[in-house]
């Protein structure tokens, strides 16, 4: 018995020295090498003066060392990347096993050269060592990612008719954006005074700025910077269309609201099943014909202000331009052609049809007409521009990795938007095929 209990404490001091060791052996690992090596440097590998894109991560990292007075590199050094202009992933970075670390910086919406400091800090979080790294921001050649809130599920977009200032509204955020741009850059325009969601925008020429709510509240913003409560309507599935400055549509489930003064008074005007009733798309033809698309992708026309529709023809997208002449695509079947009525929709014919090329099955998702110009989204990811005035085709280069995106707008000065969820992107330039 005797033996047995010294073999079992003799066993418990080898455990508490094999753990003891272990400890020391954890606490040197863990061990920060600041207070050892005394003449740390920091210095830049490679990575400074990049030239960037608006809202994106600089094409590389930017690679760090550091190495003690041996000029040998030291794992394990904290590093603090200080922005001026931009972003980082992380304000802290670590050295790896060979002494190095990795910065990743994203520029913002302005254009220029931005600065970056960084530091080398001991373990009291002093700096002890600096560089000042630089990159040039600018405009992308071709497709870039919109400067918009992360995380915003995007309902609607609408463009004032008169200097084409864009307004943006998304799901469950009590704000309304705005961009001076053509949507590049969005910054809050107002904070809104209710908590429920916005589902619809719209903007009128004198500059009054109206909204639909998730729980069918109707909203003013005018020149006195002021929110007004117009009315509530029940219903679900909300658009809000206006065909000039005072003529506003408000489509709910199964029902369809006029206002003639503004928004101040509604009028119901219309019942029925929902996609008999709906207005996805509103035009105002210059002779006072309004158009519609509902939801069963029918074209109906009215020349009483909206008393009473007639059906026109069945289209699966439809377009109006100011003049008055309509394009739409042809049919589900052959979805590679647009097509046009010069007569307000008497009789259709061919206009263009999207070669094939590479992409052997191209089909067009949405399209857009503004100015002379016709701009068409295919399913092969790229927007094509026809020239109306010299019959000119060119086209953007592919929007890679976007492939879900499903709405179009093209801005005053040409800029093409495309977005779906919380993606926005914009392109501003093409080329010839």
């Amino acid at each position: 018995m005797k033996s047995i209990k010294v073999f079992c404490v003799g066993t418990i001091l080898i455990l508490c020295l094999l753990y003891t060791s272990c400890k020391n052996n954890q606490d040197d690992n863990d061990y920060n090498p600041q207070t050892i090596h005394t003449e740390l440097k920091l210095k830049l590998v490679y990575g400074d003066s990049q030239n960037g894109v608006f809202n994106e991560e600089l094409k590389d990292s930017i690679v760090f060392e550091v190495t003690d007075g041996n000029n040998v590199p030291v794992p394990r050094v904290k590093i603090k990347y200080e922005p001026i202009n931009g972003s980082v992933l992380y304000d802290y970075g670590l050295t790896d096993s060979i002494g190095r670390t990795y910065c990743y910086w994203k520029g913002d919406c302005e254009s220029g050269i931005y600065k970056m400091n960084v530091y080398l800090v001991d373990s009291e979080h002093v700096y002890r060592d600096s560089l000042v790294v630089s990159s040039n921001i600018s405009y992308p050649s071709n497709f870039g990612l919109a400067c918009f809130p992360l995380g915003r599920y995007i309902e609607d977009i609408a463009v004032d008719p008169k200097d084409g200032t864009l307004y943006l509204v998304a799901e469950n955020d009590p704000c309304v954006y705005v961009s001076y741009d053509h949507g590049i850059s969005w910054s809050v325009l107002s904070e809104v005074p209710f908590s429920n969601g916005i589902k619809g925008v719209e903007v009128q020429e004198d500059g009054d700025l109206f909204v639909s709510t998730t729980y069918s509240e109707i909203w003013r913003f005018s020149d006195n910077l002021k929110w007004e409560y117009l009315k509530t309507i029940s219903g679900s599935y909300i658009n809000l269309q206006s065909v000039d400055n005072d003529v506003l549509f408000y489509s709910v489930y199964g029902e369809t609201y006029r206002s003639v003064n503004n928004g101040n008074d509604w009028q119901l005007i219309e019942q029925g099943y929902f996609n008999d009733v709906a207005i996805h798309e509103l035009y105002a033809h210059p002779d006072g014909t309004l158009y519609k698309l509902d939801g069963w992708d029918d074209i109906l026309y009215s020349e009483d202000k909206g008393d009473s529709w007639d059906f026109l023809s069945y289209k699966r997208l439809f377009r109006m331009d100011e003049s008055g002449i309509m394009y739409s695509s042809k049919s589900i079947s052959s979805e590679r052609t647009i097509m046009r009525s010069v007569n307000k929709g008497a009789t259709w014919s061919d206009y263009i049809t999207l070669p094939n090329n590479e992409f052997s099955n191209i089909q067009i998702i949405d399209f857009c007409v503004q100015g002379n110009d016709l701009f068409i989204y295919a399913n092969d990811l790229r927007v094509y521009k026809y020239s109306i005035s010299n019959n000119l085709l060119t086209r953007s280069e592919e929007a890679e990795n976007y492939f879900y995106l499903r709405h179009m707008m093209v801005t005053k000065n040409g800029t093409v938007l495309l977005w779906d969820q919380n993606d926005l992107i914009y392109n501003l330039t093409f080329s010839e095929m």
